[in-house]
């Protein structure tokens, strides 16, 4: 079934939060995504879209504002397959006009499913950062995550 036709809810939360490191103002923003129905995580959600469950939620993730250009591999998160999305910035890019992004740092976005079983979960975490690698790697290593 294509993932258009299934009755799947979606609920989102979203906590941005301005951090200042070394006189540098950056954003980190995270994004759990709760899906009514457990879904794959691993495999492409449907034959015309070939992105996995994780890169589909970072996809449409309200970080990355509309299509974009990204290069995606794949990151460990405690102890978890996830899947991390790097996205050029520039000046002109719009997220930088809008106010989203305070540098010309890559965006980096982190995705990982905490529910995960045999290959699907209901539950994704979305983290993205506008800090310089080295401080965003510091802070997606030091990730610990836990179902209540």
């Amino acid at each position: 079934m294509d993932h258009e036709e299934k009755d799947i809810r979606f609920q989102y939360e979203i906590t941005p939060a301005n951090i200042i490191i070394d006189d540098k103002l950056g954003q980190i923003i995270l994004e759990v995504h709760q899906m009514s129905t457990a879904e794959p995580m691993d495999e492409p959600i449907s034959e015309r879209d070939q992105s996995t469950g994780i890169e589909h939620c970072i996809q449409k993730s309200d970080m990355i504002h509309g299509s974009r250009e990204m290069t995606m591999k794949e990151y460990e998160v405690d102890g978890h397959d996830g899947v991390l999305a790097t996205i050029e910035i520039d000046s002109d890019d719009p997220l930088s006009a809008l106010g989203l992004i305070e540098s010309n740092d890559p965006l980096y976005v982190l995705g990982w499913c905490l529910d995960q079983k045999d290959g699907e979960g209901s539950v994704v975490c979305v983290i993205g950062s506008d800090l310089p690698w080295e401080t965003t790697k510091e802070i997606f290593d030091s990730i610990s995550s836990d179902l209540a």
